[in-house]
């Protein structure tokens, strides 16, 4: 029985780091939280054959969503789509070229979505993060507490 109970929690404990990485293409993304409030940054590493690439990603934005997705011309992105803080959720989305891991699209200011700008990108509609298990998508809310 113990055994039983050991093999399910690193089974669990697998399971929940490789929840949070994702591979497009044949680029490896990976996510993280802040480990403190010292360094308040959501982490997001692209490892391919060519590059590694790191991008920062405030916490004072709590939630942070990303998939894999190909455009209308059938080029390999990631979606990211970094929100809240606060004074109201607004979609406001990030696209990285996976082959390059060139930024496409930023942000734009924290009243104001980017949606539009998003969907022209894309050449398509956006579709909405499900957060569900097996869609290729990671879902993370940052668990610092900012002071």
């Amino acid at each position: 029985m113990f055994k039983l109970f050991s093999a399910l929690i690193i089974f669990s404990l697998s399971y929940q780091a490789a929840a949070n990485s994702l591979v497009c293409a044949n680029v490896t993304a990976r996510v993280s939280d802040a480990a403190s409030s010292a360094n308040p940054f959501f982490n997001l590493e692209l490892q391919s054959p060519l590059f590694k690439k790191h991008y920062f990603f405030e916490i004072q934005k709590e939630y942070f969503r990303i998939r894999c997705e190909q455009t209308s011309k059938k080029i390999y992105v990631l979606l990211i789509n970094h929100f809240c803080g606060g004074s109201g959720c607004r979609d406001n989305y990030r696209i990285i070229d996976v082959e390059s891991g060139d930024i496409l699209l930023e942000p734009t200011s924290h009243i104001k979505n980017n949606t539009n700008e998003a969907i022209e990108i894309m050449g398509k509609k956006i579709e909405p993060f499900t957060c569900g298990e097996g869609n290729n998508e990671i879902c993370l809310r940052s668990n610092i507490e900012i002071g």
